[in-house]
């Protein structure tokens, strides 16, 4: 039986994956609780992964909410914490894969359809710091490494401080105003049973992907469409005020992700759609 070993497993996609992993039957879960191993700490690092001896590292770990403004964890966790994994494993573990979550922040303001093949061009701290980490494998070419970029994903157990989040608690608790940015604003959105399908799909691969992979649904969604879906399923339809505290410059207008490199490489298809999601969601919404 494969270990797993998942930094970050306590996190919105790492819940997901731990359950989905352990439905395959064909893996031996690692899932340090938050204390257990500081991935900043490079002894740290190494001293668990010596202990655990695993065949697969799943680095989920991540300073994740990019309008955070404390910029210096996106570099701490998000470059120097897969960094120290990476040597961790190429030290003392080499026939270990390690899979780097990166995400769709990479491209930046580019707009419209985005490939693989799109130049990354990140304008905000936390795409800089995934961008960067997308370099590191370089440094270790004997360590066989992939990396994933996950576009917006949502559905259940979701940060309340992202935009579904909110909205689903606003709507929940029936308050009378909800305050956005801009509305006009169009996201690939996708539930992230589906992307942890992929995940596991592309774990399990006997070669694994050289270079990165869109995890995404390919279809473009409004804000506004994604509000007014939301307020159907929960019966409740708060004001909807646009306000400019919550308008980035670093915002591109439309992004769609092309999944058809995935596609090519795994068996997949989405299978949750919006209502599915949302029904979800609003069953056991954000705290």
């Amino acid at each position: 039986m494969a270990g797993v070993l998942i930094f970050g497993s306590r996190g919105f996609i790492g819940r997901r994956l731990i359950s989905d992993l352990e439905g395959v039957g064909e893996f031996s879960m690692h899932t340090p609780f938050e204390g257990d191993v500081d991935i900043t700490n490079y002894e740290e690092v190494e001293r668990y992964v010596k202990s655990i001896q695993p065949d697969f590292i799943l680095n989920l770990a991540a300073a994740s909410i990019p309008s955070d403004t404390d910029f210096s964890k996106f570099y701490l966790v998000n470059i120097l914490g897969a960094r120290n994994i990476l040597q961790a494993v190429d030290t003392v573990i080499r026939d270990c894969k390690v899979l780097l979550f990166s995400s769709a922040h990479v491209y930046g303001l580019a707009s419209g359809l985005l490939s693989e093949a799109q130049p990354v061009s990140p304008v905000s701290d936390y795409g800089i710091s995934k961008a960067a980490m997308e370099m590191l494998p370089a440094l270790f070419p004997a360590v066989e490494v992939s990396v994933v970029r996950p576009f917006n994903l949502i559905g259940r157990g979701q940060n309340p401080s992202l935009f579904l989040a909110k909205v689903i608690r606003h709507c929940i608790e029936e308050q009378p105003v909800l305050e956005v940015g801009d509305l006009a604003l169009k996201r690939d959105f996708l539930d992230v049973r589906d992307a942890s399908t992929a995940i596991c799909k592309l774990l399990t691969l006997p070669r694994w992907a050289q270079g990165p992979v869109n995890i995404c649904s390919g279809v473009s969604l409004g804000l506004g469409s994604l509000i007014e879906a939301t307020c159907e399923v929960t019966g409740w339809t708060p004001e909807i005020k646009s306000v400019e505290r919550f308008k980035r410059s670093t915002d591109a207008p439309v992004i769609r992700g092309d999944n058809r490199r995935l596609r090519s490489l795994i068996d997949w298809e989405p299978r949750f759609d919006l209502r599915d999601t949302l029904n979800w969601a609003v069953d056991c919404p954000p705290a």
